[in-house]
């Protein structure tokens, strides 16, 4: 009726989809420590302001930053990836 049956394996493409598994993976991985830097910088650079302590506070007012950067750069990319037809 609709012509000749693919095998399944025929029919996919795995190395794509095992592409795009290790991409996702990897791009959760990274969104998550990006995202926990930020606030791990802005949790610890508040405590080290209030008790004096001007290295430590930007030390990790330092890692906030690097964190939101990160952050932002994956939100970025990720509209860009969505809104490109390829």
């Amino acid at each position: 009726m609709f012509g000749a049956a693919t095998p399944f394996p025929a029919a996919v493409d795995l190395s794509a989809i095992g592409r795009l598994v290790l991409a996702a993976f990897v791009a959760g991985i990274g969104v998550t420590a990006s995202f926990s830097f930020l606030v791990l910088g802005v949790a610890r650079a508040s405590e080290f302001r209030a008790a004096g302590r001007p290295l430590s506070f930007v030390l990790y007012a330092v890692i906030a930053v690097v964190g939101l950067l990160g952050t932002v750069l994956a939100v970025y990319l990720a509209a860009e990836i969505l809104t490109t037809n390829r």
